[in-house]
């Protein structure tokens, strides 16, 4: 009883209900609850650093001055601008048509007419020329000699002329109908006549090598006479000028004798 008087009675005790709190937590704190908040506290973010750390104003930059004149801008602007040039057609062109020619490509020929014209194809090739003698090589070839072929002189100035004429019917029939596939295909009668053909291209090319061979012999003869006659009237030249100043010296001498 004296313990029970010293605390007081439990019964009569009155005890406050405290309210029980919601527990949030640490990571809901770190994070907003919506995007209004979330962009609030950006702003507020950006304020701060703006206070902490103030960014400098930018200059706007003082006008500069053209670098180029008005009459230089002018001629600029006109070179600039892109040239009016009409595309050639790939498929016409002489130089696709020799450089097939060149590397031995099978062309279609059809393909150099003029649309709506049915008249022949003229297939001329700039051939380059030769700058020295030591370019041609006559040792692989058993070329007759230019006596043996019995042409007269005008003939001779014939296919010297034609030359370039006759080089590109050869080129062009040598193409023709030459590859592996078609002869495999073609009949006996077919090849005949595409291998005299060919004999008789390779008959022409001799002939014309021939040719070509005397007249490079004549020029060379022609040569020599006329280097020949030059050296001659040079030494006459020297001696006419020897014997003048002889004939001066000569005088001169009889001129200090007499005194």
């Amino acid at each position: 009883e004296e313990e029970d008087e010293d605390f007081g009675s439990f019964d009569e005790a009155s005890f406050e209900e405290i309210e029980p709190t919601n527990n949030v937590s640490d990571e809901t704190l770190l994070y907003p609850a919506s995007s209004e908040e979330l962009s609030l506290t950006t702003s507020r973010i950006l304020r701060l650093l703006d206070l902490i750390v103030p960014v400098p104003g930018t200059s706007e930059p003082a006008d500069c001055a053209p670098l180029l004149s008005k009459e230089a801008e002018l001629q600029f602007k006109h070179l600039s601008k892109p040239p009016r040039l009409q595309p050639p057609n790939w498929t016409k062109l002489k130089l696709r048509h020799n450089l097939l020619l060149r590397l031995g490509i099978p062309i279609n020929l059809d393909e150099l007419a003029p649309s709506g014209g049915s008249g022949g194809v003229k297939h001329d090739i700039n051939r380059k020329s030769l700058i020295s003698e030591s370019d041609l090589d006559w040792s692989r070839f058993n070329i007759p000699d230019i006596e043996i072929l019995n042409l007269t002189q005008e003939a001779r100035q014939d296919l010297l002329g034609k030359t370039a004429e006759i080089l590109t019917k050869i080129e062009r029939e040598n193409m023709e109908n030459t590859s592996e596939l078609h002869l495999q295909s073609s009949l006996s009668e077919a090849l005949e006549s595409k291998l005299s053909q060919m004999r008789n291209n390779h008959d022409q090319l001799l002939m014309l090598s021939s040719l070509w061979h005397g007249k490079l012999e004549d020029l060379k003869a022609s040569q020599t006479a006329y280097e020949s006659v030059v050296q001659s009237m040079v030494g006459y030249n020297q001696k006419i000028q020897r014997n003048e100043l002889l004939e001066s010296l000569r005088r001169s001498k009889t001129k200090r004798g007499k005194k």
